[in-house]
């Protein structure tokens, strides 16, 4: 993990007409293997750059989020085996 980032994204939705409120946190980390396992919540997965990831995404706060990592990992570097904070 990445210290020094935990995003948070909070919206609504409905579902069968009823109202949905969900946050989700985003973290940084490194990885050493690119497979991913999906919950049921998901139906894919793919791994982008940032500018590839920028274009592909549709929502203003996920662009806001993706700018914060990478003005994080631009602030400093990241230590081998670093925690959060």
């Amino acid at each position: 993990m990445v210290s020094g980032f935990r995003e948070t994204s909070r919206y609504r939705f409905l579902r069968a007409d009823e109202p949905i409120e969900k946050s989700v946190v985003y973290y940084l980390a490194e990885v050493e293997d690119t497979f991913v396992r999906l919950s049921n919540e998901h139906t894919e997965s793919i791994w982008l750059v940032a500018e590839e990831a920028r274009q592909a995404l549709s929502f203003d706060e996920s662009r806001r989020i993706l700018e914060q990592a990478e003005a994080r990992l631009a602030s400093e570097p990241v230590s081998e085996g670093e925690e959060a904070a």
